[in-house]
């Protein structure tokens, strides 16, 4: 390891609360729409990346997928400037657009083990996307052949449901959080006082 002392301070440092006084885990992991207990090895990852960023393990270093959320959040308090100062003892880290895999294999030199896919991998929805559309146009060229709507029907409708899921992932119950409801009180259970 580079610099086992930054890494200690790194690991030690406490981060911010959220805008609300909530935890930073819990501030994440709303924004994220990802568990809380997820959340805290997201930090865990994080702390790592800024190590890398300003050790110099990773000349370029990318900050990816749950990674970059966390620098974002960071970056929005005001602890974000001392964490660079104090902790790792830099004026700020370099923008977090680097080489990927320059990252990654920063990452096993200076841990000694690959980064969790989770973490680090992409979060992009363009393959669901991609799924969605190429089930409806599969369904349209069937339709044209079987003259018939019904094969548009069958790629239409799962298209339809992974729309649904990837525009209301987390905001609804049942989405690792309550709903907006629940957290405004509501969601009782139907009944007056919410009992059962």
């Amino acid at each position: 390891m580079k610099d086992r002392a930054m890494w200690q301070r790194c690991l030690a440092h406490p981060m911010p609360r959220g805008p609300e006084g909530e935890s930073f885990a819990a501030w994440l992991a709303e924004t994220a729409r990802i568990r809380q207990g997820q959340a805290g090895d997201v930090i865990l990852e994080y702390k790592r990346f800024t190590y890398l960023a300003a050790s110099g393990a990773v000349a370029r270093p990318q900050a990816p997928g749950l990674i970059g959320t966390a620098l974002a959040l960071h970056r929005q308090t005001g602890d974000f400037a001392r964490y660079c100062r104090d902790v790792l003892q830099v004026a700020a880290l370099p923008p977090e657009r680097g080489d990927r895999a320059a990252t990654l294999a920063g990452y096993e030199a200076e841990f000694g083990q690959a980064p969790p896919r989770f973490f680090w991998a992409s979060r992009s929805r363009l393959p669901h996307w991609s799924l969605a559309g190429l089930l409806v146009a599969g369904g349209a060229v069937a339709s044209v052949f079987d003259g018939s709507l019904a094969p548009l029907a069958l790629g239409g409708i799962p298209a339809l449901v992974i729309a649904v899921y990837l525009l209301t992932k987390g905001r609804m119950a049942g989405g690792g959080g309550l709903s907006g409801a629940a957290r405004v009180g509501g969601g009782g259970g139907g009944t007056p006082g919410g009992g059962p």
